[in-house]
Formats: structure tokens, C-alpha cells, sequence
């Protein structure tokens, strides 16, 4: 896999996730929410990839995702980050070398309280 592909490889850890599943009764969504869909829910985007070379190889993508979280509370918008960040943060395994958190922040926009969470991948 390359970082391409690296949203989807998410979102099935995520759903891996009873949990945090269950809190946004599945609603994970690439790019955009579907239309008129209900609070709370996930929207995951990649941001930008860069790919390293040695000499005429590509040795790895290095992916930069948000993973945007909508909720009517602000209560439930950190719950969610909370669940999101400890699934992710340090993440490893056979597609992805290595999963930082690089920057959080939080919104009010559209009567939802987002929470914002910024990720380095390397695949």
C-alpha cells in the first residue's frame, strides 16, 4: 500500500474500534460527510504526501491527515478525540512505520463543536 491508500487503511482501524463506532454509529467518512448526515460523526482527509527517494527508489510515503470529529457537545467531541488519539497515536503494523500526532485543535462551526486531529504517517 501507499499513501494513497493510507485513509482507508484508517478508517478500518478505526471501525476495529467498538467503542468509538458505536459513539458515532459508523458514520467515518472520507473528504466529506454525506448530506444531511446526523451528529456526531468523522471526516478524514489527506492533506498532503510526499514521497522520499534513494537514488532512483521510492523508499516510503510520508502522509499528513486531519481527521475532522462534528458533535453537538463539546463533551462528546473530546470523547471522541480521546478514543481516536489512543487508537492512532504511535500506531504501527505492516502498512504504516510510523503514526504521530502533530497538531490538535478545536472549532465551533455550523452549530457542531470539531475537534481537529493532525497526523503524520509514514508508510
Amino acid at each position: 500500500m501507499t499513501g494513497l491508500g493510507i485513509l482507508q487503511h484508517i478508517i478500518d482501524i478505526l471501525e476495529s474500534n467498538t467503542e468509538l463506532t458505536e459513539i458515532v454509529n459508523n458514520k467515518i467518512f472520507v473528504q466529506i460527510a454525506e448530506e444531511n448526515t446526523s451528529f456526531p460523526f468523522v471526516v478524514l482527509k489527506r492533506e498532503s504526501m510526499q514521497v522520499e527517494y534513494i537514488k532512483n527508489n521510492a523508499v516510503q510515503d510520508n502522509v499528513e491527515i486531519s481527521i475532522n470529529i462534528a458533535t453537538t457537545t463539546y463533551k462528546q467531541a473530546v470523547q471522541i478525540a480521546e478514543l481516536i488519539r489512543q487508537e492512532l497515536e504511535l500506531y504501527t503494523d505492516t502498512t504504516i512505520k510510523q503514526c504521530r500526532i502533530t497538531n490538535i485543535s478545536e472549532d465551533y462551526f455550523e452549530n457542531a463543536f470539531v475537534q481537529v486531529l493532525q497526523f503524520n504517517i509514514i508508510i
